[in-house]
Parts: structure tokens; C-alpha cells; sequence
């Protein structure tokens, strides 16, 4: 289904908001599984998620024309290369109609000294945003156009996603397929996170329900997993297709907590600066009759 730019940028913020807030709520609960806090430390993972901090900080230096900060290859918790995943997001959003800067992005400033297969996840992430944005593929054919990339052959990612396919083509059962990615403790959390996510997302790709509610119901939790399958499913859905009641939480948040305006001027805000609007003040919203129109001139408000 096509949608407005405006309608998928919201719909990737919102997603990961609503999801962010969510497990803050409703704690371990949320997700069967048993994630501990850190010695020392009494709060848990899920209370100090942090992917709404990384994205407005993202903006932030992006608007700013900041230089982009190196992601770390040397992270040991899940939480953490979350975070560092979320930071990416408005990135490749902001590069969805132009791969080859992203692509030199990803090699020359955000992952500059990484082995080829975490720099291929973090491609992947960027090259799906993009294809959901150009509305070029259909789910069904997702996956093969991602294996037909340069960057991918001959990395762990190429082989996460081929047996990806096969299950999606399979109608394999969530069970089955979670028990083929179960992260290794020698390999790339985030290779395997992918392919789940991507599983969950493309098994049920109209709808985000079931696709949020496949990632919380894994016998172990990944935040990468829940993190990836809920910017892809909520930007291919756009806005329009995120159901309220997965929006309560923003809905009902407090002064410290998450809300759906702020995610939704997020969105607003990376949308006119890509569209070429630089002196855009905090402040600033769009107007309500663009809210029903794809802004996508690039050519004339932004030289390419």
C-alpha cells in the first residue's frame, strides 16, 4: 500500500516509541523472558532502554551538520548495540533516496574500522528503510533484493537471510525459526537479530500487531530484534497502521515519559530537513494540509 513520506517517517518514530514505552509500562511482563540487571545495578534493562534519547540526539547532530559519531564494535550488551542501532535510524531515513552516501557513511564514519559482517547489518538496515520508502519492492520479494546487493555476498548476513526466505517461503512456525538464530556466544548479536526481526516483520507484513506481539512472545527477548521489527513494521504501515491501543502508553505518558506528540515532531522535523527546510525551529509543525501529501521533490527543494 502506498503511503506519504510523512505518513512512514511518523509511522518509524511512532513505532519504536510506542513499543519503547510499552515495555518501560509494563516491565519483564511484556516479553517472556528473564533479563536480569546488572550487578550493582537495580534497574533493568527494559527501564533504561534509551532508543527515543539516541534518536533525538541523532537529529540533533544531524540538523546540526555535526560529523557522525563512530558506532563502537566493542559493546558487550545487547542493551547498548540497541541503542546504538536507534541512533542509526534517522540516518537512514534521512539517506533512504541516496544508498551510495549512506553506503560511504557506513564505511567512512559510522563503522570506519568493522569487519565486513557488522558493516553489512548496518547496511541492511539502511538499504530495507529505503526500500520501504521508494516502495520499489513488495514484501514477497524483500529479501531476494537485498541478496542481490554487492555489499552483502560473502558475509554472515547473506546466509541469515537466505535461510530467512526459506522459512518465510516454508511458512515455518516462530518456534522453528527462533531456534535456527539463536544468537551465538562467539558471533554478532546483531546478524542474528536482523534475520528474526526480518521474520517477524515479513511474516506479517500488514500488520503491526502481530508482528510487535511475535517479537514479545520469543522464549528470550531481544531488544535488537523488538527494536529492528518495530521501525520496519511501522514505517511499511505507516502511522495510519499502528492500532491505538499500542499507542496508550504515549497517549498516557507524563512529563518524563515518552508521548506521541514528541515522536510525531520527530518525524516532522527530519521530513522538512530533508526536504531542504534548514531553518527549521524547534517549534516548528507542518502545516495541516501537507499532513495528507508526499513531500517528495528532492530535486528542486534539495540539489542532489
Amino acid at each position: 500500500m502506498q503511503y506519504s513520506l510523512l505518513n512512514r517517517f511518523r509511522g518509524l518514530f511512532l513505532g519504536v516509541a510506542a513499543l519503547e514505552s510499552r515495555l518501560q509500562i509494563n516491565g519483564l511482563g511484556e516479553a517472556q523472558q528473564s533479563v536480569s540487571a546488572p550487578p550493582g545495578n537495580p534497574q533493568s534493562p527494559l527501564q533504561r532502554i534509551g532508543w527515543s534519547q539516541e534518536i533525538t540526539a541523532s537529529i540533533q547532530a544531524l540538523m546540526a551538520s555535526e560529523s557522525l559519531m563512530p558506532i563502537s564494535t566493542l559493546l558487550d550488551q545487547e542493551d547498548e548495540i540497541a541503542r546504538q542501532m536507534a541512533r542509526i535510524l534517522p540516518l537512514a531515513l534521512f539517506w533512504h533516496d541516496n544508498l551510495s552516501q549512506w553506503q560511504q557513511r557506513v564505511y567512512e564514519q559510522l563503522l570506519p574500522e568493522a569487519d565486513p559482517d557488522l558493516q553489512a547489518a548496518v547496511m541492511g538496515i539502511g538499504v530495507a528503510i529505503a526500500t520501504i520508502c521508494t516502495e520499489k519492492v513488495s514484501p514477497q520479494h524483500f529479501i531476494p533484493h537485498l541478496l542481490q546487493q554487492d555489499w552483502v555476498r560473502g558475509t554472515a548476513l547473506q546466509s541469515q537471510l537466505s535461510q530467512v526466505q526459506a522459512y518465510l517461503q516454508n511458512h515455518a512456525s516462530l518456534m522453528t525459526v527462533q531456534s535456527q538464530f539463536e544468537p551465538e556466544a562467539d558471533a554478532n548479536p546483531l546478524i542474528s537479530a536482523i534475520a528474526m526481526a526480518f521474520y517477524c516483520w515479513l511474516s506479517t507484513p500488514d500488520s503491526f500487531s502481530l508482528t510487535l506481539s511475535r517479537t514479545l512472545t520469543l522464549s528470550h527477548f531481544s531488544q535488537l530484534t523488538a527494536l529492528i521489527a518495530s521501525a520496519l513494521s511501522g514505517l511499511s504501515n505507516g502511522m495510519s497502521g499502528i492500532p491505538l491501543h499500542w499507542q496508550q502508553a504515549l497517549l498516557a505518558s507524563g512529563p518524563s515519559q515518552l508521548s506521541r506528540q514528541d515522536s510525531l515532531a520527530q518525524a516532522d522535523q527530519l521530513l522538512t530537513f530533508w526536504a531542504g527546510y534548514y531553518d527549521q525551529q524547534p517549534s516548528f509543525s507542518l502545516p495541516t494540509q501537507l499532513e495528507q501529501t508526499a513531500l517528495s521533490a528532492p530535486g528542486v527543494l534539495r540539489p542532489r
